[in-house]
C-alpha cells in the first residue's frame, strides 16, 4: 500500500517537539514523590518514570526530531485519516449518522 503523499488526519497532537515532560511521568510533585516512596517501600527502581537517572528530565536530546522520526508521525498521520474514513463509511450505514 503506498501510503506517501496520502491525505493525514487533522487529529494528532504533536507533542515532541516541546521538549519532553516536565513533570515525573506526567504526574504533579505531590504524585511524584508518592511514586517515589511507593517504589521505595516495594523495592522498584523508578527511575525511568522520573527521568533518565542523572539528566534534567526533558533534556534537548529528546526534544531533536530526526528525519527518520517525521516519516513515521506521517505514516501514523495516513494511517488514522483512513481509519477515520472507513469509520465514518461504518457508522453511516450501521448508525445512520456520521
Amino acid at each position: 500500500m503506498k501510503w506517501q503523499g496520502r491525505r493525514g488526519s487533522d487529529n494528532i497532537e504533536d507533542r515532541r517537539a516541546r521538549g519532553g515532560a516536565r513533570r515525573a511521568g506526567g504526574v504533579g510533585g505531590v504524585g511524584a514523590i508518592v511514586l517515589l516512596l511507593a517504589g521505595w517501600y516495594f523495592g522498584v527502581d523508578v527511575s525511568g518514570f522520573v527521568g533518565d537517572g542523572g539528566g534534567a528530565v526533558g533534556s534537548s536530546q529528546q526534544s531533536q526530531i530526526t528525519p527518520e522520526d517525521e516519516r513515521a508521525a506521517e505514516f501514523v498521520s495516513v494511517t488514522l485519516a483512513d481509519t477515520e474514513e472507513v469509520w465514518t463509511d461504518v457508522f453511516r450505514q450501521q448508525v445512520g449518522k456520521p
